[in-house]
């Protein structure tokens, strides 16, 4: 989408004086154009796979449909806060703007009440909803646009999600909320900050009748942010990584005039953030070398085995009768547990479980355990 930026950028930049850039135009979209070809003339075989006969299911039934721009606005509504999380930095925003906070914040707020309100279910969420409650007040939170419950997201109240996995949460439901709350604080500062340069922007360029060349840098971003999420056929939390860079990029595009108080805070936060993304990383590592064991451990006595999506696309899935999992399940006992550390949970000691249905034989060599 590079060339569909710059083409966007020699389009503006030609509008005011009706002198349009042809020759370079040209230059952007022809050898895009001639690689794109190539790649339909050689794909054309490639046989389609049940991801993606499924993905083009779900795009089929609201792309060009009086659903498609609903279904654009919850996905924006539900990466808005994790997209402000991720370029979470100092936001200067002159005082006579103040006013676009407000603005957004109402919007926002409107947006989740009407994302509460939706008969369809646009956005698959695997966790009930939730409300959170303090004293007589109770804020029920609409369950589409949670963003860590997604189903097939990375980032899930268990962390780092192991697909198709019974996985114990790292904190609780009301943690996991107030993160989401502050990533939409985050995006509402977020919003009136590019809203005041979106301003600006269209001021100068008016006046000017002259746009920077960064100007296509931004409309690539704000294309790829566009149609990923109005056009795929699914959604989920990574698909942020495609056009973060850019929203990262404007957020520190001024830092060279940032005061020290500005400084502080954005290097206070990012060491926050890398320490988050470091545990996280390493209690990820730590649980997944547990689950393989308990899973080796397990079918190497009774068979197949039930883990997640990772071990079923590696050795046989089990049918029900041998399950690895954190949290016990109805019905089975533990035959072995496999301990792991939990650096977010304050480097505490878990256990994956090794579970047969209750109604089986107890299996030889039982492994000990606490």
């Amino acid at each position: 989408l590079v060339p569909a930026g710059f083409v966007g950028y020699l389009l503006l930049e030609g509008l005011p004086a009706r002198r349009w850039r042809r020759l370079e135009m040209l230059a952007v979209i022809g050898p895009a154009a001639l690689i794109v070809l190539g790649w339909a003339i050689w794909s054309q075989d490639t046989p389609t796979t049940p991801f993606t006969i499924q993905a083009d299911q779900h795009r089929a039934a609201f792309v060009l449909k009086p659903a498609w721009v609903e279904v654009f606005l919850l996905r924006a509504l539900t990466i808005l806060p994790l997209t402000a999380l991720s370029a979470w930095a100092a936001i200067i925003l002159p005082r006579r703007r103040w006013w676009l906070v407000a603005l957004w914040a109402v919007l926002v707020a409107g947006a989740e009440w009407i994302a509460a309100n939706l008969s369809h279910i646009w956005i698959a969420n695997t966790l009930p909803p939730f409300t959170f409650r303090l004293g007589p007040l109770a804020l029920d939170f609409p369950q589409q646009t949670y963003p860590f419950g997604s189903e097939g997201s990375i980032l899930r109240e268990g962390g780092i999600d192991f697909f198709q996995y019974r996985q114990a949460p790292i904190w609780s439901p009301e943690a996991w909320h107030l993160l989401l709350v502050l990533g939409l604080i985050l995006g509402v500062l977020l919003l009136a900050k590019m809203t005041d340069s979106l301003i600006t922007w269209l001021r100068a360029w008016w006046r000017e009748r002259d746009l920077s060349p960064l100007s296509g840098v931004y409309l690539t971003g704000l294309a790829t942010f566009g149609v990923t999420l109005a056009l795929g056929g699914d959604f989920y939390d990574r698909y942020l990584l495609g056009f973060v860079a850019f929203v990262i990029l404007f957020v520190v595009r001024g830092a060279a005039g940032w005061s020290r108080r500005a400084w502080a805070y954005t290097l206070v936060v990012f060491a926050l953030w890398a320490g988050f993304s470091v545990l996280l990383r390493a209690d990820s590592i730590d649980h997944d070398n547990a689950r393989w064991q308990a899973a080796l451990w397990l079918s190497a006595r009774a068979g197949p085995v039930q883990m997640g999506f990772d071990w079923n696309n590696v050795y046989p899935a089990g049918n029900g009768t041998y399950e690895i999992t954190d949290v016990p399940i109805a019905g089975f006992r533990t035959e072995a547990r496999f301990p792991y550390t939990s650096r977010l949970s304050g480097f505490s000691t878990r256990y994956v479980l090794a579970q047969a249905r209750a109604d089986r034989p107890p299996l030889p060599a039982a492994r000990p355990g606490p």
